[in-house]
C-alpha cells in the first residue's frame, strides 16, 4: 500500500482558507485602530488650534431707545378713570377746572375738566391750552352724543371736516374728528369721544398752536393725548 506524505489539495486550499482569514482580520483590526489614533490626533490638533486662536467674539452695539416722555409727570384719577402725562417743566401745567361751569356740575351733568397748557400767557391771552378734557355725565345735556365731533365747527366758514375715524383707547371704542381750515391745511384740532358705563369724554386737542415764547408746540397736542388711558 502507497503511504502519502505531502498535503493533499483540499488540505492545501483550506490551509490557505484559514491564513487568509486571519491576515484580514488582522489588517482590518490594525486599519481600524489606525484610523482612530488619527481622528484623536486631528481633534487634539484642532483643539490645540482654537485655544491658540480663539474665536473673536463679535460685538452688537446696544440699541438703547429713548423714552420720549422721559420727565414728564403723570396724572391718575381713579375717581374719573382717566390719565394721562405732560411735560415736567414749570412751562407746562395741568389743571382740573373744578370751578368751571358750576350750574353743569352742581346738576350733576358735567362730572368733571381738566387741561394741559404751555405758558402763563400775556395781558390779553391766558396759556395755551393743548388738551382739554370734558368728564359728562352719559345722556346729559353736556354729553353730545356719538355725533359730538360732528357738531363742531358748524356754520364757520373757516375749518371744514379733515377725516373722521374710529379709534380705540384702552381698548374702549370711540370716534375722532380732524379738523382743517380751509387756506392752511396744517392747523389742525381734533376732537375725541368716549363712553363707558360711567362716563362720557370728551376731549378736544390743539395740534397746531405754533410758536409760542421760542417753544414750538406744533404735534404737541397729539403726543400728549397719546399717554391718555381711560380704563
Amino acid at each position: 500500500m502507497r503511504k502519502n506524505y505531502g498535503f493533499t489539495i483540499v488540505e492545501t486550499i483550506l490551509i490557505l482558507v484559514i491564513v487568509g482569514i486571519l491576515g484580514g482580520t488582522g489588517w482590518y483590526v490594525w486599519n481600524a485602530s489606525s484610523k482612530t489614533n488619527n481622528t484623536y490626533d486631528t481633534a487634539n490638533q484642532v483643539a490645540s488650534s482654537s485655544n491658540k486662536y480663539p474665536k473673536s467674539q463679535a460685538t452688537t452695539p446696544s440699541t438703547q431707545k429713548t423714552d420720549p416722555y422721559a420727565g414728564w409727570k403723570t396724572y391718575s384719577s381713579k375717581t374719573y378713570g382717566f390719565g394721562l402725562k405732560y411735560p415736567g417743566d414749570n412751562t407746562w401745567s395741568f389743571s382740573l377746572n373744578e370751578t368751571a361751569d358750576s350750574p353743569a356740575r352742581n346738576a350733576g351733568n358735567l362730572v368733571d375738566a381738566a387741561s394741559v397748557s404751555y405758558g402763563s400767557g400775556s395781558i390779553n391771552a391766558g396759556p395755551s391750552t393743548l388738551v382739554s378734557i370734558q368728564v359728562v355725565k352719559p345722556g346729559s345735556d353736556y354729553d353730545g352724543g356719538s355725533e359730538w365731533g360732528d357738531k363742531q365747527f358748524k356754520g364757520n366758514n373757516l375749518y371744514t371736516l379733515y377725516s373722521k375715524s374710529s379709534v380705540k383707547n384702552n381698548g374702549l371704542s370711540g370716534t375722532r374728528w380732524e379738523y382743517r381750515p380751509k387756506d392752511n391745511q396744517s392747523d389742525i384740532v381734533i376732537y375725541y369721544y368716549f363712553q363707558n358705563s360711567k362716563f362720557t369724554y370728551k376731549i378736544t386737542v390743539d395740534n397746531s398752536l405754533g410758536t409760542v415764547n421760542g417753544t414750538n408746540l406744533n404735534g404737541m397736542g397729539e403726543k400728549i393725548y397719546d399717554t391718555l388711558n381711560i380704563n
